[in-house]
């Protein structure tokens, strides 16, 4: 039972396998819009099956998958944390601003699964955050299996090799490790090859939890694998309702009758007293590819993590546009010579929509030290911004994310009087 005097959060998670299609501009936000996921926290995306043009940047970014989700999240509040990617896999993982100076670590690692681990368009990627204290982390595990249902053991060999390395077990937090896990995972129903049949067994049974349970429990690999130790024993998985999410006929709700329809697309997560599943289901309005999404919501509670203080920007003060900009930074709680490297960076953000990719930015390589009111002082210079508002944030390399962000600043036009003008000064808080 979760804890009613702690700190709660909103995890969503959601799963698609993408067939190749390319993002439909008004069915993609309805979709987003409709499963709510500028409501939660902490927002993670899995998508399987991108192009090659998709995922290696030789087509325009406004028709890549990547950045009609991004501009989406981003208008409504949410900021890219991060993106990362393996052979024609996607993971993309949002948050809040205000939880930026919280995340003491971000780390992400990848499994390869195909022709023995050379390639990727088989494998796993996993993301987890660590939080200011080191109590908490979150987790999440993208994955796209082996398919067919004669690859039963292919699939559990490949979760057995990406379980410890994906879920961070040699790096434990303190209190709660949270772990979700997603995908294309590309269980089957094995009973029979007959999918006529299979359809119309399971077609009145949508939205009715204790029958289609009691199906899937009979017919479904993974169900089996679960309670047989082959694969996903530490995990659970909450009930389902949904109809089979694969194979469709694109373009429609209709089943593929070319293969047994099944639940390949699920989410499953690690048992946890403070984690509650609040939701989970399809979406069978995006007829795009041969699979439906899938979406699962959860709510965690937590100890409020503590604020890091590693980072301390001076307030800026007046300052104009046309004029080279200087700001000044001190380390705190021995963060240098603990985390530091000359690939850190110090970046300038018009709207912090997301953390790795800056206004522009400077390499720590390129600061230089001062004694500014007695005090030693780092200054990191920058060439000359418009008029607007800006942030700085200073990322660390080891860490992986953002460790501080100063509060907003104003460059004024150079004609302009701002003698009156109160600039906001600089802090670590948002």
């Amino acid at each position: 039972m979760i804890d009613l005097g702690r700190t709660k959060w909103r995890l969503i998670t959601l799963t698609y396998n993408v067939n190749g299609q390319k993002p439909d501009p008004e069915a993609v936000p309805q979709l987003l819009e409709n499963e709510n996921l500028a409501g939660g926290d902490f927002v993670a995306i899995g998508l399987q099956e991108l192009t090659h043009s998709d995922v290696g940047n030789f087509m325009p970014p406004e028709e890549t998958w990547a950045k009609h989700i991004a501009d989406w999240m981003t208008s409504r509040g949410s900021v890219l944390l991060k993106r990362t990617y393996l052979a024609s896999n996607m993971l993309l993982l949002f948050t809040r601003i205000h939880f930026l100076t919280k995340i003491s670590s971000v780390d992400f690692r990848y499994i390869r699964a195909t022709m023995g681990g050379l390639a990727g368009y088989k494998g796993s990627i996993a993301v987890r955050i660590v939080f200011g204290g080191d109590k908490t982390s979150i987790c999440f595990v993208t994955s796209h299996m082996f398919h067919s249902e004669k690859f039963y053991w292919k699939r559990a060999e490949q979760y057995k090799n990406s379980y410890s390395q994906c879920t961070f077990r040699d790096k434990p937090a303190t209190g709660n490790d949270f772990v979700m896990w997603m995908g294309d995972l590309n269980w089957r129903v094995d009973t029979t090859m007959d999918a006529e049949k299979v359809a119309k067994a399971v077609s009145p049974l949508e939205g009715n939890e204790a029958a289609m349970g009691e199906y899937i429990q009979a017919n479904d690999q993974l169900s089996r694998a679960m309670e047989l130790g082959h694969a996903f024993n530490h995990f659970v998985e909450g009930s389902i309702s949904f109809l089979p999410t694969y194979r469709l006929l694109v373009g429609t709700t209709n089943f593929d009758l070319k293969r047994v329809p099944s639940w390949c697309d699920r989410v499953l997560y690690k048992e946890d007293d403070n984690l509650a599943l609040i939701r989970y289901n399809s979406y069978s309005r995006i007829t795009l590819s041969d699979h439906l999404p899938v979406i699962a919501e959860f709510e965690c509670s937590i100890d409020e993590p503590l604020e890091l203080e590693l980072i301390h920007f001076l307030p800026l003060q007046r300052w104009y546009s046309g004029v080279p900009l200087s700001c000044r930074f001190r380390f705190g709680q021995n963060y240098w010579r603990r985390d530091g490297s000359y690939k850190d960076w110090i970046g300038i953000y018009e709207n912090v929509t997301e953390v790795e990719n800056p206004l522009k930015y400077v390499f720590a390589l390129t600061t230089f030290d001062e004694l500014f009111e007695g005090i030693p002082t780092v200054v990191a210079e920058f060439s000359a911004l418009d008029s607007g508002i800006y942030r700085i944030g200073y990322f660390s390399y080891n860490r992986g994310c953002l460790i501080a962000l100063s509060n907003p600043f104003v460059v004024s036009l150079p004609h302009l009087s701002t003698a009156t003008e109160a600039l906001p000064s600089t802090s670590m808080k948002p």
